[in-house]
């Protein structure tokens, strides 16, 4: 989310597309679907998420894109055993949108506007 924005990114879900849970612990049946293209939603006009608003609004979607694939990075970049840097979050500039950077620990303490994530 990026105020207003809500970025739906692409991924396979089980839905029971409306219907009751189940009933005397006997579950319901899910249907499977895959959202196959990224759906941008405004949350302040459109609580309930019905209207997509990707296509009207490509850079909002490419910035969301990119944070996303900058934060999926964290997990790609950590390592338990060999640390020489670490990753912080840079919070949001005048620019936009907030980044990921490598810096050594003792760069992290002398930095202000970033936060440690590991």
């Amino acid at each position: 989310m990026k105020g207003r924005w809500k970025l739906y990114l692409p991924h396979s879900y089980r839905t029971l597309n409306g219907r009751p849970g189940g009933k005397d612990g006997v579950p319901a049946p899910y249907e499977q679907r895959t959202l196959e293209k990224a759906e941008l939603y405004d949350v302040v006009s459109d609580i309930s998420e019905r209207t997509d608003l990707g296509a009207a609004n490509p850079e909002v979607v490419a910035e969301l894109e990119k944070l996303a694939e900058d934060m999926r990075q964290i997990w790609v970049i950590r390592s338990p055993s060999v640390r020489p840097t670490v990753l912080v979050w840079r919070e949001k500039s005048s620019e936009g949108l907030g980044s990921l950077t490598e810096l050594s620990q003792t760069a992290v303490n002398q930095k202000e506007g970033c936060r440690y994530i590991g």
